[in-house]
């Protein structure tokens, strides 16, 4: 009895640590997603993505574009939901999310040097409000079909600044929701503030988000470590 007692707490302990899979949670309101590898050992420590999505969307649309990426490099994914369905409140929001990475962070094995940020659409326009405005936290960020001319108030307080994290442009060339020339100005008005930016039109793609762009997202982060 005593034995079998045992056993069964030790695998309840291992359970509570290994966070295998997907884990929906909520903080303050804000509900989350988080998703660890396969391969996800306890002891070891893991790169964090915080994945942005677009407007109407939700936290596992995000997760599902990440799952087989994070396999295949081992990365923690963290997703949070807007609080409002149709549109992320930016800046309103931030101090939420930020939350939300900060008991990502506490909870499970995370490298606090790899944590990076990516977004799709209004998600990539709070992803660069993130690069812009959190360098300390962040390593690097990607942003797909996003405007940077809706933060531009962050964009001029750092501009003249030393610029902390890489940033990277992807662009649907087909996109007739957020143009090309968004892209544009992105690249320019972030160069001109001082940062590192790399552009990156995809012919054929829309304002879609296909999981098979996110290899070029992990290429970018993996080139600021």
């Amino acid at each position: 009895m005593k034995k079998t007692l045992a056993l069964m707490l030790l695998l309840f302990s291992f359970s509570s640590v290994s966070h295998a899979g997907t884990e929906t949670k909520s903080l303050n309101g804000l509900n989350y997603q988080v998703y660890t590898p396969v391969s996800y050992d306890a002891s070891k420590s893991y790169p964090l993505v915080l994945v942005l999505h677009h407007s109407t969307g939700r936290g596992v649309d995000m997760i599902e574009r990440w799952k087989e990426m994070a396999d295949k490099k081992g990365y923690v994914i963290v997703a949070p939901d807007s609080k409002e369905a149709a549109v992320w409140g930016i800046p309103e929001e931030a101090p939420h999310v930020l939350a939300v990475l900060d008991a990502v962070k506490n909870g499970y094995p995370i490298e606090a040097k790899r944590v990076y940020v990516m977004g799709f659409s209004a998600g990539a326009t709070f992803a660069y409000y993130f690069a812009l405005t959190e360098p300390d936290i962040f390593a690097a960020a990607a942003a797909l079909g996003g405007r940077l001319d809706w933060v531009e108030e962050q964009t001029r307080a750092r501009a003249g600044m030393k610029a902390a994290i890489p940033v990277l442009v992807l662009q649907g060339r087909e996109d007739i929701m957020v143009s090309p020339d968004a892209a544009d100005n992105a690249e320019s008005t972030l160069k001109a503030a001082g940062y590192l930016v790399k552009k990156m039109v995809i012919g054929g793609l829309d304002h879609t988000y296909p999981s098979d762009v996110n290899w070029h997202a992990v290429k970018w982060f993996e080139k600021a470590q």
